[in-house]
């Protein structure tokens, strides 16, 4: 029986493909996926670990700033009250550098409802006010010592304490609090409603006579992390104080990020439960297969392998 050379062609680039082998750039002791999983946004998924899809419900408890006074400003009537905004989001805990000495890689990556992420993934680094990415290099990460009985793992920490390593903020408030009497925000008036800031945090020892929020606070507290995961859900929050401003307005006050979602499991590698840190069984690029001990490839090598010597016998047989 004679096969197509097409056959051939398919068997070559059967999901085997997709195995760490093929990636010659690979390193096993990095946290790094192999770059040619076919189906997958390596700039969105590139890390070992888990990802989970859902939403950020933010909640911003604005504070008057004595030294910016707001009258009739945008969002004035929410002053010592709260605004809410819910996004979309996607958590990636996942195995962390080998330099790093958190204990994983944390980010959350949140955007506008009418945003296409997935669609338009350049488009979403480069928007303004309709996007936020917390996470890395910026937090110190713990972990408690002994693991829970239902084998979830817990996370919480603090932000750095670097001026130059902010969590930036941006948000479209057009439809938060529109102008008084109105239910849209014109042309004219959308970069009144366009913020940008960041979370507050401490300044250093050297700078202690600053305060960042002179005018409304005695003290700026450290930004926080909570967080808890599974191999199914994930939930938690980001607090800390904030400050953004538009083109005429400035909001000052306390911020929640609340995260809940969903594994992607399509996406997302094993991970194992109960551990003393988390650990993940590689699969994506591994063709369900994991890395020995010593991080040495060899059941991606052993696939690449099985894949070549399936190719020279149909090859054979075609002739």
């Amino acid at each position: 029986m004679r096969y197509s050379l097409s056959a051939c062609w398919a068997l070559v680039f059967a999901p085997q493909l997709a195995t760490a082998w093929f990636d010659p750039r690979f390193n096993a002791t990095e946290n790094l996926r192999p770059n040619n999983i076919t189906g997958l946004d390596y700039r969105i998924y590139p890390y070992i670990g888990s990802y989970y899809n859902g939403t950020v419900r933010f909640t911003l408890n604005l504070r008057n700033d004595t030294e910016s006074p707001m009258p009739n400003e945008v969002c004035s009537d929410f002053i010592n009250d709260k605004i809410q905004i819910e996004w979309n989001a996607l958590l990636t805990i996942a195995k962390p550098d080998p330099k790093d000495d958190n204990p994983v890689l944390f980010t959350m990556q949140a955007w506008d409802k009418g945003f296409d992420f997935l669609g338009d993934y350049s488009a979403y680094q480069h928007s303004s006010s309709r996007s936020i990415l917390f996470g890395k290099p910026k937090w110190f990460l713990f972990m408690p010592t002994e693991t829970r009985s239902d084998g979830a793992y817990k996370l919480w920490g603090n932000h750095t304490i670097d001026p130059g390593l902010t969590e930036e903020l941006a948000f479209n408030l057009t439809e938060v609090c529109p102008p008084r009497g109105q239910n849209f925000v014109s042309d004219s008036e959308l970069d009144d409603y366009l913020f940008e800031g960041d979370m507050l945090q401490p300044y250093p020892p050297e700078w202690s006579d600053e305060n960042p929020a002179s005018g409304w606070a005695t003290r700026v507290s450290m930004p926080r992390i909570d967080i808890t995961f599974d191999d199914n859900r994930a939930s938690g929050q980001i607090a800390g104080m904030f400050s953004i401003s538009s083109r005429k307005t400035k909001l000052v006050g306390y911020l929640t990020a609340e995260f809940s979602g969903n594994v992607d499991s399509k996406r997302s590698d094993n991970l194992l439960l109960g551990k003393a840190k988390p650990e993940w069984t590689p699969t994506l690029g591994f063709s369900g297969k994991t890395l020995d001990s010593s991080g040495t490839r060899r059941a991606a090598l052993g696939n690449g392998l099985l894949t070549l010597i399936l190719v020279i016998s149909v090859l054979f047989l075609a002739l």
